[in-house]
């Protein structure tokens, strides 16, 4: 098998992957280092907004409100911290279903690395 490296202009796909949801159920990712958990949650409001804590070797976000028809997220790589000596960025979008109960969501993510940091 060969090793063949991912680039989105200068960052460099670390992983990515997609995962079907349950509205509220949380989505756990686990690195060697750290873990992160994403959930979606719908408080009725339009406006979209993240809710996000860093503590302990665990990144929690809230994606609120991206649970619009057509789907929504953020495309542009979005800078989370670091790994590996590297910035970490992640990018993610929801394809929101409410054709029945429970409500659910295909979430697809991707992390990527970037340029090195000093005491990264």
């Amino acid at each position: 098998m060969i090793e063949i490296k991912s680039y989105v202009g200068e960052l460099e796909i670390l992983a990515s992957g997609q995962a079907h949801l349950i509205l509220g159920q949380t989505l756990k990712l686990v690195f060697p280092h750290f873990k992160i958990e994403l959930s979606y949650e719908n408080d009725n409001d339009n406006e979209s907004k993240i809710d996000w804590e860093n503590k302990n070797n665990l990144l929690t976000v809230v994606f609120r409100n991206y649970t619009k028809k057509g789907g929504s997220g953020i495309v542009e790589p979005w800078e989370i911290g670091t790994y590996q000596g590297r910035k970490l960025f992640m990018s993610f979008f929801a394809d929101f279903h409410d054709d029945g109960e429970p409500n659910f969501l295909l979430s697809s993510y991707i992390f990527y690395l970037g340029k090195e940091v000093k005491n990264g």
